[in-house]
């Protein structure tokens, strides 16, 4: 028991943007002398390095160091690093912040918390660490990962239990991964359990092809569902470079050469993006997606592709059919509440909490998300339709256009979508740019349920032509599509797949309707 120090170093396995070695500095407190003691993090130091020797790494261990050993330490680690190194450092232990400085301050196993000094002569402020690392070599990407902050209910001398939000105004190539937002603490477990936040970016690191924003980002979203929004992690970089722990996988090599008779469907007369409004269910508006064929997965020149993108593949979608033109609002839902009730005689109720830009689902033309596949899946069934597919989403999402990273040709989509929002919020639908189809939102404000189970490795099982794919027969979590509001630019790129097991304040979905006699009758318009 004690404060546990981890040295790592190792030379990346292959090429990637970072070529030097990897270096990684583990601090993990366990027994605290006057605070109470976290005999987690110690299991959560141990798994972190056995990940890290799974990943390559030669890993040198030192324990029970105080503040007057950390320095030292600190120093002797930023001595190995080189240009194009990479830097990871990871504490767990409690944190404090102070009303005179905006930093935080980690912790010490012999802290005092009555000590009338300076809370920066007391313990270790992370600017600083990150100030050291910049100095050493500004080129180096930049891993903080703090597994705090932790509940603390002793009174500190000139401080508070705590984070802050990290600045990273005079950092470069840094991430920042804190276990929950300001405000928030770290859910409590059962004894000696690892906390949720380390276990979700151990279990990420493992998986081959996971870019370094992905291992980070899909942890936040696991523990933030795990805990119902009560602890949301914190995840902040300016990181440009790629980096994986592992690198993607091989491709499998291609099947041999087969000669393949390909005949185009014939087209729909229905011109592509005709809108009509669905007067006999949820009164959203839909438009036509003519059938047609295209390439789904990874476009040719996209290095930022994930495995489970690859192969592009060619689809056909061999009928027409109507799609909601933007995700189902928060209005329709309440129509369809209010007629299942009817039904079902029993009060239906919109789920809790409510985003705050809803204002308690009184702005009902915002996006409808906190909603489980199954729930959305009844919504469309009542709408007189379905979810989409994957590649129904997909082959709309693209509207008629060929190998295209994102949804309206080149990388600039500041102004045409909800992403990357500094008020991490929905936007009413249909604020932003349709798409060529008059689609609204297929990239950014809101993830959006497909139909199909996922899988990461459909794309390699489904053959070179397939026709109306619907996806694996079986799985644990469905496939999402689009990216959303809190998303950075790689979430938007039309092929970027993902998967959800649960309803969540960023996902939402959009039915389509098939071309049958009914639907006309429902849209008014002629067979």
């Amino acid at each position: 028991m004690g404060l546990a120090l981890v040295v790592a170093t190792a030379a990346q396995q292959a090429a990637t943007p970072n070529t030097g070695k990897r270096y990684a500095l583990l601090v993990g407190n366990t027994a605290y002398k006057l605070l109470p003691a976290l005999p987690a993090a110690l299991a959560e130091t141990n798994a972190l390095q056995a990940a890290l020797e799974q990943a390559g790494f030669e890993v040198t261990r030192k324990d029970n160091t105080g503040k007057a050993q950390f320095i030292p330490e600190l120093v002797k680690f930023l001595d190995q690093i080189q240009p194009n190194d990479v830097c990871f450092f990871y504490f767990s232990g409690y944190t404090v912040q102070s009303a005179e400085s905006d930093d935080n301050y980690l912790l010490p196993v012999d802290f005092n918390p009555n000590d009338d000094n300076p809370i920066d002569s007391r313990s270790v402020a992370l600017g600083v660490i990150q100030q050291r690392m910049d100095r050493r070599n500004e080129t180096a990407l930049k891993i903080f990962m703090l597994e705090s902050p932790r509940k603390l209910d002793v009174a500190i001398r000139g401080a508070t239990a705590g984070v802050r939000v990290p600045s990273l105004e005079d950092s470069h190539e840094s991430l920042f991964a804190f276990a929950a937002l300001p405000g928030q603490t770290v859910s409590a477990r059962p004894p000696g359990s690892m906390s949720l936040f380390t276990q979700q970016v151990i279990a990420n690191i493992g998986k081959p092809g996971s870019r370094l924003r992905d291992v980070f980002e899909n942890a936040k979203d696991e523990v933030a569902r795990a805990t119902e929004r009560r602890q949301i992690p914190l995840v902040e970089d300016n990181v440009v470079e790629g980096f994986y722990f592992h690198e993607p996988k091989a491709p499998e090599p291609p099947p041999p050469p087969v000669t393949l008779t390909i005949v185009e469907p014939k087209r729909d007369a229905r011109p592509p993006g005709a809108q009509a409004r669905n007067l006999l269910g949820d009164h959203e508006d839909y438009v036509w997606i003519p059938n047609g064929q295209f390439q789904m997965g990874c476009v040719p020149g996209d290095n930022r592709c994930n495995t489970n993108e690859n192969p592009q593949h060619e689809v056909r979608i061999s009928k027409g059919y109507w799609m909601g033109r933007n995700e189902v609002q928060v209005r329709s839902y309440q129509d369809y509440l209010e007629a299942q009730s009817k039904k079902l005689k029993k009060k239906l109720s919109m789920p809790r909490p409510a985003p705050i830009e809803t204002r308690n689902w009184s702005n009902g033309s915002y996006p409808m998300v906190e909603v489980k596949w199954d729930d959305a899946k009844e919504y469309c069934a009542w709408a007189g339709g379905r979810l989409p597919t994957e590649a129904e989403w997909e082959y709309a999402a693209r509207a008629g256009s060929k190998d295209a990273i994102y949804p309206f040709g080149g990388t600039n989509l500041r102004g045409k979508v909800n992403f990357d929002n500094p008020k991490t919020q929905a936007e009413p639908v249909g604020k932003y740019n349709p798409n060529a189809w008059g689609l609204y939102d297929m990239a950014g404000n809101v993830w959006e349920w497909v139909s199909d189970f996922y899988s990461e490795t459909y794309y390699r099982e489904v053959g070179r032509l397939a026709v109306d794919p619907q996806g694996p027969s079986m799985g644990k979590e469905h496939a999402a599509r689009g990216g959303s509001y809190n998303s950075d630019q790689n979430y938007l790129r039309i092929s970027f797949r993902k998967s959800f097991g649960d309803g969540v304040n960023n996902l939402g979905f959009r039915c389509v309707l098939e071309d049958r006699p009914e639907t006309s009758q429902r849209l008014d318009v002629k067979p």
